[in-house]
C-alpha cells in the first residue's frame, strides 16, 4: 500500500484506507509494525511492514 498526501503517516492512518469489520472477527485485534506489538499513533516510514488481524 501507498500512502500520499500528507508529509507524516501514523499507523492509524493505514486503517482509514484497508476494509476492516471487527465485527466479523473474534477476539482482540493485534496491531504489528516491523514485527513488534504497535499503537495507533506510531510514526509510519517508508518500507514498514504493518499487520493488523485477531487473536
Amino acid at each position: 500500500m501507498n500512502l500520499s498526501g500528507k508529509k507524516h503517516y501514523i499507523f492509524v492512518d493505514v486503517l482509514n484506507h484497508i476494509d476492516l469489520e471487527p465485527a466479523a472477527h473474534a477476539g482482540l485485534p493485534v496491531l504489528r509494525l516491523n514485527g513488534a506489538p504497535a499503537g495507533f499513533t506510531d510514526a509510519l516510514e517508508e518500507g514498514d511492514a504493518i499487520e493488523i488481524y485477531w487473536q
